[in-house]
């Protein structure tokens, strides 16, 4: 499973924060963007409890004011909608 954590950050710590979040187990990256966020982080794990707790220690965080998390998954394709 992965999750993409969409963070908004204080002012001024985006940076520091990213380099901070990406020292955490299965936190798989962390990195400053441009726009409605300023940190966007990827979380992956086989178990969404681990997934959970990980989400619950970033929000722990001081320099975060806001997370917003974003479930990935995957869908088979059963060939709807492929050129015949």
């Amino acid at each position: 499973m992965k999750a993409y954590v969409l963070i908004t950050a204080k002012r001024g710590t985006a940076n520091g924060l990213a380099e901070t979040l990406k020292k955490i187990k299965n936190v798989k990256s962390a990195e400053c963007v441009f726009g409605r966020y300023d940190v966007i982080a990827i979380v992956e794990s086989p178990e969404m409890k681990t997934i959970s707790r990980v989400v619950q220690q970033l929000q722990k965080q001081e320099q975060i004011l806001h997370t917003e998390t974003a479930f990935s998954y995957y869908v088979e394709d059963k060939g709807y909608g492929t050129p015949e």
